[in-house]
């Protein structure tokens, strides 16, 4: 394996799909929603991803997610994919865990072999932020 390289960049919400999941309760209740999203990335890291979310929120200051992104595209110019789980949970409107990693093995193309941290945040200014520091196997084209 090579050194560690970091990646940055930014994403947006393409589309977001949400529902509630039939076995998490009443509707009075808290309940767990499941979401579909889709993502496009600019930056060190350039494609979309496709994702599903489960999630808790208890108020508009409050929740907790899990998920799973595939992502697609060409990362610090090697083209391929790798899938990320993520989560985190919000605490009266501050993230207090986040969380995310590159699922080993899931790397493809170019990316084979990729593995690292993964975090999605959202900045105080709205603009939503990635941030990636991964290694990839010298036979993978890595400098």
């Amino acid at each position: 394996m090579s050194e560690n390289i970091h990646a940055r960049g930014t994403f947006e919400i393409v589309s977001w799909e949400q529902a509630p999941l039939a076995t998490s309760g009443p509707a009075e209740g808290l309940q767990l929603q499941r979401a579909e999203i889709s993502r496009t990335f600019a930056g060190d890291f350039t494609g979309t991803s496709a994702a599903v979310l489960l999630m808790c929120q208890s108020d508009d200051e409050n929740m907790g997610y899990v998920g799973s992104d595939h992502l697609t595209g060409t990362l610090d110019g090697r083209a391929g994919s790798f899938v990320v789980h993520h989560g985190g949970v919000v605490d009266e409107g501050t993230p207090r865990v986040v969380l995310g990693s590159i699922v080993p093995g899931s790397g493809r193309g170019e990316l084979a072999g990729i593995r690292g941290d993964f975090v999605l945040t959202r900045e105080d200014s709205g603009q939503h932020v990635f941030t990636l520091d991964y290694t990839l196997p010298e036979s993978a084209g890595n400098p």
